[in-house]
Formats: structure tokens, sequence, C-alpha cells
């Protein structure tokens, strides 16, 4: 099944399993940005954002890449108060590891020549420093000032296809990861279409998530902005052959 069929079955199913088909809400039409348009009671209409919550990484490769996102955060959130900036998002991803951490110190240097090459671009909100930065075990494609976040994100560049296999997750991981995606999302609302309000639902394929706590919405209204009118997170395991699959769960963040 290709992605986009893929995501209509997932709004259908969420549609129904929401309650909002009762309240005569239906996909009209498929598009990008928003993946698509749906109608609702009267002459409501909305755009849609349908899409994974969960960032796909393996459990071995968690603390190297960890240790490799957290030397770029740092240094290019080290970087930022010398432009008048606050936040950023980081566009870009880790593909392979150092043997030995000492072979990363190198980075840290290259990244602030890069910066103080390129990092201009950043000295008004919003601004895009679109040069990519190239190191052995991976690349920035792309680093987006964005004041309001307050702090410095990274987002993985890749398509979905290309990202390693998801592990299981704890509840503590997911809520993180909703927070995350919120934030990936947030960061392309120029490209999006704004002539109705945004919803985004987020799927979930675990089941032990049955509540987001109050904090969690806090912080996901705070990346948010006011790009998203609604945001779900949606539990719902898919291409199971469970006997007795969980029952799907719909849990509205804001």
């Amino acid at each position: 099944m290709g992605d986009k069929r893929r995501e209509r079955v997932l709004l259908e199913e969420f549609l129904l399993d929401s309650g909002l088909v009762r309240e005569g809400w239906a996909i009209a039409s498929a598009g990008e940005r928003p993946d698509f348009t749906c109608c609702g009671p009267g002459t409501s209409k909305v755009g849609v954002e349908v899409t994974e919550v969960l960032e796909t990484t393996t459990g071995c490769a968690r603390a190297g890449e960890a240790d490799l996102s957290g030397r770029i955060r740092e240094t290019i959130a080290g970087f930022l108060p010398s432009v008048g900036a606050r936040g950023a998002v980081i566009d870009g991803h880790v593909d392979g590891l150092p043997r030995r951490r000492s072979d990363a110190d190198g980075l840290v240097q290259n990244l602030r020549e890069h910066l103080h090459q390129h990092g201009q671009a950043l000295a008004v909100d919003r601004g895009v420093v679109d040069v990519s930065f190239h190191f052995p075990w991976g690349v920035i494609s792309r680093i987006t000032r964005l004041d309001h976040l307050g702090s410095v994100f990274l987002m993985d560049d890749r398509p979905s296809a290309a990202r390693p296999a998801t592990t299981v997750r704890t509840a503590p991981e997911i809520e993180a990861a909703l927070e995350t995606s919120v934030l990936r999302k947030v960061s392309l609302a120029s490209g999006y279409d704004r002539s109705f309000p945004l919803w985004l639902v987020l799927r979930n394929p675990y089941d032990h998530v049955g509540c987001v706590s109050d904090d969690v919405r806090e912080r996901v209204s705070r990346t948010n902005g006011q790009v998203f009118e609604r945001v779900y997170l949606y539990n719902r395991k898919l291409n199971t052959t469970d006997a007795s699959p969980p029952q799907p769960v719909v849990i509205r963040v804001l």
C-alpha cells in the first residue's frame, strides 16, 4: 500500500474511531501540506496532516546518536545568541557512528566554522541556513530559526522508508516523541495551505499511552504556537495478526 493510500485509510479509521464521522466529518480530497481536506457540519472545512508519532531509531545506536546529536545541538545553541536568536530546528540525520568518541572531536570546530560562514542567515526569525554541513557520520541539511521555541531541536530529514526500524518505546518516550512530532510539523508551517484551520493526527503504534499529562499538553501547546487548531494522538496498531488486537484510542492533545 502506498504512503498516501495508507494515510487515507488511517484518516478514515481515525474519523470513525474518534466519533467525528457521526458529527458529519468526511474526507473531501487528498493533497500535499496538508495531506487531506475534510468537510464537516455545514460549511466547516479543515486541512489535516497525518503522520507517525515515532521517529525510528535502533536501540543499540541510541547512546552514540545521542552523543553526536548533543554535540550538534549544543554547538548551534551556543551560536544562536551571537545573532540574537532564541530557538532553532535542525534538519539532518546520523547514519553512522564513530568508532571512538574522541573521533568526533573535530565535528564541533568544523560546525562552528560552518556557522561562522553561513550563520548570518539566522539573524532574523524564521531565517534559514540551507547550505548543507556534511560530517563523516551524517549531515545537517537545514537550520531554521524559530524563536518561539526557546530551544534547539533536531529533526530527522530522511524519508520514512529510509529510517531504521522502530523499537518498542516506553510511555515517556512516546510523550517526548509527541512533542517532537508536533515541532517537526510546525517547522514546515510556511509550506502549508492555510486557507482553512489545520488539524494534526499522530498515529501511535502502541496502546500503553492512555492519556497525556497536563505538562505534556502545555509543552505541545507552546511548541505548536497557533499552527494547528487541533492535535490528536491516535493509538492504532496496523497490520496486526493478533486474534484480539487492542482497541484504537483517540486522545485529543490540543
